[in-house]
């Protein structure tokens, strides 16, 4: 197997590497995208090269582990070296950091502001934010603050994704203590809208504004889901009402699925809820 090394001398130096290295990772990336053993044949395949050159790769990357070869299937999977290496880089993952950015780079993009949230135990909590310079739209975003489950569109999130005592507990909770404006949203979501809002949300991969009795703002909300498929946070973006474009071919959900895409990636997680 030849090892070789961009020739363009003129090419950044951090963005130069070993080609062959960059190659070989095709089959890597084949496998992981497929998430199933796959035989060698079904891996060249994928990956857009020779059987030949495929099969020098996967022996090179099973003899260090990082795949396992099954001789009765002629299958390969994902070995013990991928598996330390995927757990060292969770350990060093905190969805706090990494969201920042993601969000900052959302806002700048959409001039509208953006926020973080995540499940509690008792309820979404907002945890971070970014409030745009563009923004002539007063939104109290309070780091801490907790996020409304039936009268937000992140709140619509986590009732369409999440289930169990803890859920209808916080729902019951935020029923018995609606008032004025609170209590028209809760009693619409809790009469006429829960189940169609739950498969609209699960159907669509975000809630937006539309879905909400009287919206005082547009927002569309994204869940973020890690490696085991459950929600990790909440993606939302709040803008002036009646002027955000909330049509799911749109592009303001369109930033906001592409920017929770980002994060998934790097959490090693999905925006697809889970069947």
């Amino acid at each position: 197997m030849s090892v070789s090394v961009g020739s363009d001398t003129s090419e950044p130096k951090e963005k130069r590497g070993i080609n062959s290295i960059r190659v070989g990772f095709r089959l890597i990336r084949a496998l992981l995208d497929a998430d199933r053993p796959m035989t060698l044949t079904e891996l060249s395949r994928a990956a857009g090269m020779p059987t030949g050159q495929a099969h020098l790769y996967l022996v090179s990357f099973a003899g260090e582990g990082l795949l396992l070869h099954d001789s009765r299937t002629g299958s390969y999977s994902l070995g013990p070296t991928a598996l330390r290496l995927g757990l060292g880089a969770m350990r060093r993952m905190d969805v706090l950091d990494l969201s920042q950015e993601v969000i900052d780079a959302l806002s700048a993009r959409t001039g509208y502001n953006c926020y973080v949230s995540v499940w509690s135990g008792l309820s979404p909590v907002l945890v971070q934010k970014s409030e745009s310079a563009e923004s002539i739209f007063p939104v109290a975003l309070r780091l801490g603050g907790v996020v409304p489950l039936l009268s937000t569109v992140a709140g619509l999130v986590y009732v369409s994704m999440l289930d169990g005592p803890e859920l209808d507990e916080a729902i019951a909770r935020e029923r018995a203590g609606a008032s004025g404006r609170a209590a028209a949203f809760v009693e619409r979501v809790a009469e006429e809208k829960m189940d169609e809002i739950r498969r609209r949300v699960r159907e669509q991969g975000c809630a937006t504004s539309d879905l909400l009795a009287r919206p005082a703002s547009s927002a569309i909300a994204v869940p973020v889901f890690d490696y085991q498929k459950r929600v990790s946070c909440v993606i939302g973006l709040v803008g002036p009402p009646g002027v955000m474009d909330l049509s799911l071919d749109g592009k303001s959900v369109a930033a906001v699925l592409e920017a929770a895409s980002t994060l998934a990636d790097r959490i090693a997680g999905s925006i697809t809820p889970p069947r």
